[in-house]
């Protein structure tokens, strides 16, 4: 792949994790930033969870720890999918260089476990990766104000906004921005900016026009709220 020139310096601050996909590290300037949350976000058929077996596979050709997190398939169906798209994890599961994790929508430890694993994947910085799957990132089943700040804290606002207009989620960001733990200004006219991209893409989604009505609850509220946060 051409770069056309430019030249791509990543400084020790900026350090990288390859994806383990040729061409795509190029684009990203040597992988997905180091300690970052990146979401991968497509249509069923995609690719999403290949990316994903392609990352953990570097991962463990690179002899790291690596751990998936799934709430909408078992781990058998997910062992056996990889397989078929030529992804051997087996040796790696048994020697615990990799986890694979099913988490219970259900449970009301969800949320607590959720964490759990990945704080420890982020307490030691070093030779650790971690993925997890779409519907991982359902809040729905947010039972307390101390849950969404968990979940909040581990995927960031702007993830959790992106994630839940795509899937026109609207009553459920409305109920979050009343709630009041996103109140800073920025963020709220970020929401706004996305929402704005969203109406914009009406055309393509045949599924906004029947969240119609919700929607424009929520940009009532929005611009409510914007006059009331702080900066």
């Amino acid at each position: 792949m051409e770069n056309y020139g430019m030249e791509y310096h990543t400084s020790t601050e900026e350090r990288r994790i390859g994806t383990g996909i040729e061409g795509l590290d190029e684009l990203l300037q040597g992988g997905y930033p180091k300690g970052s949350v990146t979401l991968v976000a497509g249509t069923p058929g995609t690719g999403k969870t290949i990316i994903c077996f392609q990352y953990l596979n570097n991962g463990v050709k690179n002899k790291e720890k690596c751990l998936f997190l799934t709430s909408d398939e078992r781990i058998d169906n997910l062992v056996n999918q990889a397989k078929k798209f030529g992804f051997d994890f087996d040796e790696a599961v048994k020697g615990g260089q990799l986890k694979f994790l099913y988490l219970d929508l259900e449970k009301h430890t969800v949320h607590k476990d959720m964490e759990d694993e990945i704080s420890e994947y982020r307490v030691v910085p070093k030779n650790k990766r971690a993925v997890d799957t779409e519907a991982n990132a359902d809040f729905s089943a947010i039972s307390s104000p101390q849950a969404l700040k968990r979940m909040l804290s581990i995927y960031g606002i702007e993830t959790f906004f992106r994630i839940h207009l795509r899937k026109c989620n609207f009553e459920l960001i409305e109920k979050v921005i009343e709630s009041g733990e996103v109140n800073r200004k920025a963020d709220l006219k970020n929401l706004k900016d996305m929402i704005e991209k969203v109406k914009g893409n009406c055309d393509k989604d045949p599924n906004l026009p029947a969240h119609a009505e919700s929607l424009a609850h929520l940009e009532r509220s929005l611009s409510r709220r914007i006059l009331m946060s702080r900066a």
